[in-house]
């Protein structure tokens, strides 16, 4: 190991001896953790390989962070796409179960009237088209976890460290 003093921190590097000297088809990656500011780091990196070895180039300098970021942000994007399909179908769901319930609230003006003149109260009215859009909503719940845990396998790639079956993802997914 050759040690190498940069910017007042110790870092160690490997001697390169003939017999391990990289062709020029192979590539070497070094990786550094430094305090102080990447790009200053950098320059003295290229210095000290330089003092060691001119005929080493130091290409290709990335943060750590940037790499990453490129490494997630293909599947970031598709979760985000997932999410924003979603939330438009929930929309969607909503704006069909209004539809439907304003539909048949007005073909049943008619019956309303005549439990209103029986005597019936408006709160139970209420609670009957009330009562009919819970149950809309329940059965299209019921579907949509069908359908959820049918498809779930797809969903298993994009996912890191939580199954797509999860009960708790299947319950919070939703309110999201």
């Amino acid at each position: 190991m050759l040690p190498i003093q940069l910017t007042n921190q110790q870092f160690s590097f490997i001697e390169l001896h003939e017999e391990r000297r990289p062709r020029l088809d192979q590539l070497v990656t070094i990786v550094l953790r430094a305090n102080s500011a990447p790009l200053l780091v950098t320059e003295e990196l290229r210095t000290k390989v330089r003092e060691l070895d001119p005929s080493l180039a130091v290409a290709n300098v990335r943060l750590l962070d940037r790499i990453v970021e490129e490494q997630f942000s293909t599947p970031r994007f598709a979760l985000f796409l997932i999410g924003l399909f979603a939330a438009l179908a929930l929309l969607l769901a909503a704006i069909g179960i209004y539809g439907v319930i304003s539909y048949s609230v007005s073909q049943r003006m008619h019956e309303f009237g005549m439990r209103l003149a029986l005597g019936a109260s408006s709160w139970n009215l209420v609670k009957m088209v009330m009562k009919q859009g819970v149950l809309l909503t329940v059965t299209g719940v019921a579907i949509g976890l069908g359908c959820a845990l049918a498809f779930a396998g797809v969903l298993d790639s994009l996912l890191y460290g939580v199954s797509a079956r999860d009960p708790l993802t299947l319950i919070g997914g939703p309110s999201d």
